[in-house]
């Protein structure tokens, strides 16, 4: 079983960190084990009970949801935050056919770019996780809203 592959020096953000699906398979089954019960009744930014499933020592994550669109356009409509992978920012199509992929995604594969939630105040943070990269690996990913950058988020995000 492989290690989780850091890209060479320098070239952070240029390629994709991957993990074998069986390792995640064996974190996915230990999964229901993890959790955190929500800090509040009515969390900011999404008319839903959170349904968190992993957290740390400041952040959240769940699964996303189909009325998750205003988060997802305050994520990826933003340009400084698609710059790198997109070459033109996102249209509110977009951003709604990108939802569905990870909505679909966490159906097929248990795995998604999950939302990421401030235990604090609820606030979106953006999202972090995997997807498929090929048959036998997985891509490693963060998106951050950009008042949230430098602030150690996506370190934690990704311990």
């Amino acid at each position: 079983q492989k290690e989780l592959q850091r890209p060479p020096k320098g070239c952070a953000g240029k390629r994709p960190w991957v993990l074998p699906l069986r390792a995640l398979r064996l974190a996915m089954k230990h999964n229901n084990i993890i959790g955190t019960k929500p800090l509040r009744k009515e969390p900011v930014l999404q008319s839903h009970e959170p349904n968190y499933f992993l957290s740390s020592k400041r952040i959240c994550f769940r699964p996303w949801q189909k009325d998750d669109l205003p988060l997802a356009l305050a994520l990826w409509g933003d340009r400084q935050v698609t710059r790198l992978f997109y070459k033109e920012p996102l249209s509110q199509e977009q951003v709604s056919e990108r939802l569905h992929l990870e909505i679909a995604g966490e159906a097929a594969h248990h795995i998604q770019y999950w939302p990421i939630f401030r235990r604090e105040d609820g606030a979106h943070l953006g999202c972090a996780g995997l997807r498929p990269a090929s048959d036998s690996r997985l891509e490693f990913g963060i998106h951050l809203r950009p008042q949230f950058w430098g602030q150690g988020y996506a370190t934690e995000a990704g311990a």
